[in-house]
């Protein structure tokens, strides 16, 4: 029987920035998750050995630290700031026992061919690598949707993320169904999943004609993820399916209802895929 405490992380994009991290990790424990992740925002609130003895008092693991990288800046002041960020997250990595997630960032509109773009992130995630390893932290690339390409990044299939991966010491692969959901090559990367995935996130995609794609909860969209948490599991997949949906595109929903549903569609998933599901008893706040 699998415990669903075990396997079940929700990421804070889900909060409404207003709300704190304590409440936002607070809330995840009282229905049933067993792992946060965390966004930069959270290290402004506290510093990051702080924030590991909070995650650890209430018992949680940290499923992924987002995000560094965005390598492709406008001028050489954004690339100073940005390149601070991506320092202050590579620190607070190792100590929150956490992969930190390289976003590896686009070329921008006209500003750079997307060759270019290209060469200039190998050379920033061989540095930003050379980093990690001196400070124990882990790195892990999401290759991103076609249309987040000129901003978000020009590294769009599993295969060019491998690629990447097999070339770049101590780098795995984020994979955000969001973002990869269409690839051809997804099963082959499902298939391989312990060795060559650190972060699997779950959600579902709306695609209407006309209409940018949009993140969506479970079951609301158009992706077999019952299927994706299925050949996962086959492939011996072990960590964690942290649920990663956005604050905004919630519809207004209260957060715990989101969490609710989103543990139920996990548990239905892994049930299929695994057999009974134990869930952890939820505490539910007074009123």
């Amino acid at each position: 029987m699998t415990d669903l405490r075990s396997i079940l992380a929700i990421s804070q994009y889900a909060s409404s920035p207003e709300m704190s991290m304590l409440a936002f990790m607070d809330l995840a424990v009282e229905e049933g998750y067993g792992a946060v992740a965390i966004v930069e925002r959270a290290l402004d609130e506290m510093d990051a050995g702080r924030l590991a003895d909070e995650v650890a008092a209430r018992g949680l693991a940290v499923s992924s630290l987002n995000s560094a990288g965005y390598f492709l800046q406008a001028s050489d002041e954004a690339e100073r700031r940005q390149d601070a960020r991506n320092q202050r997250l590579l620190e607070a990595a190792p100590v929150l026992g956490a992969p930190l997630n390289v976003i590896p960032g686009g070329p921008g509109p006209g500003q750079i061919t997307i060759e270019a773009a290209r060469a200039r992130i190998d050379g920033a995630l061989d540095d930003l690598a050379a980093r990690a390893a001196a400070l124990g932290a882990r790195l892990t690339l999401e290759p991103i949707h076609p249309f987040d390409l000129g901003y978000k990044g020009c590294v769009c299939q599993l295969s060019h993320a491998r690629t990447l991966c097999e070339r770049v010491p101590g780098l795995a692969i984020t994979l955000d169904l969001f973002h990869s959901w269409w690839d051809a090559d997804l099963d082959q990367i499902l298939a391989v999943a312990p060795e060559a995935l650190a972060v699997l996130q779950l959600c579902d995609v709306s695609c209407l004609e006309g209409v940018p794609p949009a993140r969506r909860p479970l079951g609301e969209g158009i992706v077999d993820v019952a299927r994706v948490v299925r050949l996962a599991h086959e492939a011996g997949w072990a960590g964690f399916y942290e649920v990663e949906l956005f604050h905004h595109q919630l519809d207004g929903r209260p957060l715990r209802d989101v969490l609710v549903a989103s543990r139920e569609a996990v548990a239905r998933c892994v049930e299929a895929a695994a057999g009974p599901v134990r869930s952890a008893p939820t505490a539910r706040a007074a009123g």
